[in-house]
């Protein structure tokens, strides 16, 4: 009987240790600024929920549309992710980083159909208080 408990602790252990990274991830980031290699960024940041995103159909929760290390004939390359303005630089490169964010939050939103896609609809300005300057959506 012993042994079925240290049996079931153990896998108990494994599928939590399974799913450290995936909690690791904080829930509401805000996209923007330097932090993310935009030095002098045009528009306010963008708040993503990652919760919200990883549970959608689309996404099935992998990680690699967004996580990737690189695209390699036309795919994206499953690694070790590095930050994306390490790949992307602000205005130079293949994919400038704002071109890389736009073209997968955009791109996804338009695929599902569902989801903010102009600028006042992710870039919600606000004031000294953090509400909201005019009826931009919060994802």
């Amino acid at each position: 009987m012993k042994k079925l408990y240290i049996s079931i602790a153990l896998a108990a252990l494994a599928s939590l240790l399974c799913f450290l990274p995936a909690v690791a991830q904080d829930d509401v980031m805000t996209i923007g600024g330097e932090d993310y290699g935009f030095v002098m960024p045009e528009r306010a940041p963008v708040s993503f929920t990652h919760t919200a995103h990883m549970d959608l159909e689309m996404v099935n929760g992998e990680c690699l549309p967004c996580h990737h290390s690189g695209v390699e004939d036309g795919k994206f390359v499953e690694g070790d992710p590095a930050p994306c303005k390490d790949c992307h630089a602000e205005k130079d490169g293949e994919v400038n980083l704002a071109a890389a964010y736009h073209t997968q939050c955009i791109g996804c939103h338009n695929e599902a159909k569902k989801g903010p896609i102009t600028c006042g609809e992710c870039h919600v300005q606000k004031d000294f208080f953090g509400i909201p300057l005019s009826g931009g959506a919060e994802q």
